[in-house]
């Protein structure tokens, strides 16, 4: 368990969080729903590095979050189905955010707008609270280690 890389992971993605809220402010909807995409990355990234210790080298662990599933508290088992979908669908939007439809030559301006971006920031938000969340509960009361068995 690396808390301290886990810590940095949930301090980028707080800080990405509240770029996101600042690009919002300014009309920015494609920068925010990356900076949101980054927040939930980090967070989820996070969790997994403290509870599972790795990760693949991808954007979307998704399949780590589920794969990981028994090793949750309940209440946060219950949010597993959601946050993997977002992690899975921010990487994708993401993607778009920065490129916008290369193929029809569009830019990211063009294809989000408001409504979309509260969403993303809105779904971001409530990911870092419930890993913040999580992580807090590890770190004050860590898995107990095994029982010793040579005496």
């Amino acid at each position: 368990m690396s808390t301290d890389v886990s810590q940095d992971f949930l301090d980028r993605a707080y800080t990405s969080f509240r770029e996101a809220e600042s690009c919002s402010k300014r009309f920015d909807w494609p920068l925010c729903i990356l900076r949101s995409a980054e927040c939930v990355e980090f967070s989820v990234k996070a969790i997994l590095r403290t509870v599972v210790g790795d990760y693949e080298r991808e954007h979307d662990v998704s399949g780590d979050l589920i794969n990981a599933y028994d090793r949750f508290p309940e209440w946060f088992k219950e949010k597993v189905p959601r946050i993997s979908l977002m992690s899975r669908l921010f990487t994708l939007l993401s993607l778009r955010a920065k490129y916008g439809d290369e193929l029809l030559q569009v830019s990211p301006k063009k294809i989000f707008e408001q409504p979309e971006a509260q969403v993303y920031l809105d779904v971001a938000k409530q990911v870092y609270f419930d890993c913040n969340r999580l992580f807090r509960e590890i770190k004050v009361a860590p898995p107990n280690p095994p029982a010793d068995n040579t005496s």
